[in-house]
């Protein structure tokens, strides 16, 4: 069985954070790239990409027990 919590998360669309920082961030919660670390759990409760995943991973693990 798959452990989604060691999954690396980095496909979520980002932009750079700008101001002469070299850094990006996601479009959707504007949490920095660093502070992700790859983690979906480093995105806001309500970020979009972190709910689609959510529910996409709730998906994969229903029809896995099924």
């Amino acid at each position: 069985m798959m452990n989604f919590e060691e999954i690396y998360y980095y496909d979520y669309e980002n932009e750079p954070i700008g101001g002469g920082n070299p850094y990006k961030r996601c479009v959707h919660c504007k949490i920095s790239t660093p502070q992700i670390n790859g983690r979906l759990s480093g995105h806001a409760e309500w970020c979009e990409y972190r709910i689609k995943m959510e529910e996409e991973i709730r998906l994969k693990t229903r029809a896995t027990n099924d």
